[in-house]
């Protein structure tokens, strides 16, 4: 006496992958700023499109407005990276300088939680 058995087809028994309820993270708080306004055309779709903060006064950045960055990174609690456009004159290239200096002053007077690194973005041509 046999018994009539039905082998299931391949695609039933083929493995199959999903993810329910995937909720991805930015593992770091990015920021980008600059000295000109002029900039917006082409970075805020860059910052739009990574979820980043955007900072792009005339000249440089006030203090206030580096307390916030700080305050922000601090309570955000992901480490924060600032990529920092300026022009390649003296005052352009210290710009980045003084930024991730009074950054480190806020982190040691206000925001110990802060973890941040400082990248000045090379904006000449041909680079």
């Amino acid at each position: 006496m046999g018994l009539d058995v039905q082998l299931p087809a391949a695609a039933d028994i083929e493995p199959q992958i999903y993810v329910d309820d995937f909720n991805g993270v930015q593992p770091y708080k990015i920021v980008m700023a600059g000295e000109k306004s002029s900039l917006e055309p082409v970075l805020s779709p860059i910052a739009e499109s990574y979820k980043a903060d955007l900072y792009l006064p005339t000249g440089c950045l006030s203090d206030t407005l580096i307390y916030q960055m700080a305050k922000i990174g601090a309570d955000d609690g992901r480490p924060m990276v600032v990529f920092y456009f300026s022009d390649c004159d003296p005052s352009g290239w210290n710009m980045p300088v003084e930024v991730g200096r009074k950054l480190q002053a806020f982190k040691a007077l206000e925001f110990p939680d802060l973890h941040f690194k400082m990248h000045q973005v090379d904006t000449r041509s041909g680079s």
